[in-house]
């Protein structure tokens, strides 16, 4: 498999295989077919907000500001998201498996 060509479901079974918690460990993140803890956001139906004027923003601007905003809010303990040597941990386990060609 080329180093570019991995595919979007294959990371996903690649971190529910390794126990990664939607939400808890990997915030926005909801596996479709594999979680029915947070399904039902998937499902929501936001078209009476987006005909009451709701509009998105890009990913790229929201993650731009969001960074910004992380930044300037000084050193403190995080709650969410994967702990540094979890995040190492599975960053390993990944390249290697994209190295030897043969994801999880």
């Amino acid at each position: 498999m080329p180093r570019g060509g991995v595919q979007r479901c294959t990371l996903h079974r690649f971190l529910v295989e390794q126990g990664v918690k939607p939400w808890d460990e990997m915030p926005i993140w909801v596996p479709e077919v594999t979680s029915t803890e947070h399904v039902g956001i998937l499902g929501v139906n936001v078209s009476r907000a987006v005909e009451s004027g709701l509009t998105f923003r890009s990913p790229v601007d929201t993650a731009r500001d969001t960074l910004q905003w992380e930044r300037g809010r000084g050193p403190h303990e995080w709650r969410a998201g994967l702990a540094r040597e979890r995040e190492r941990e599975l960053l390993e386990r990944w390249h290697q498996a994209v190295r030897t060609q043969s994801p999880p």
